[in-house]
């Protein structure tokens, strides 16, 4: 069995960074749908205030922990448009 946690607050990103990997309600729906339906993890929460976003699943397969984390990363990253701004900077 595994739990994780992947965070983000006031304590560790400005708020300009923050407001990009915020969820909405529908946003909220599509990702947990994206992880759950996707067979990435059993389940899922987000939390999402104006300080902070959440994201706490769980799997009941240990040995995939890295791999778990690595795509729910990479799915916010994602979700908040990180990827293709990465992609410009490298041009």
């Amino acid at each position: 069995m595994s739990i994780q946690l992947i965070s983000m607050s006031h304590k560790n990103a400005p708020l300009e960074i923050r407001q990009r990997f915020a969820f909405d309600h529908q946003a909220q729906r599509t990702f947990l749908h994206r992880l759950t339906h996707g067979q990435v993890v059993e389940e899922a929460v987000i939390i999402s205030t104006c300080n902070r976003t959440e994201i706490y699943t769980w799997s009941g397969e240990a040995q995939r922990e890295r791999e778990i984390f690595e795509e729910v990363s990479r799915l916010w990253c994602m979700q908040a448009g990180a990827e293709q701004e990465k992609e410009k900077n490298i041009e």
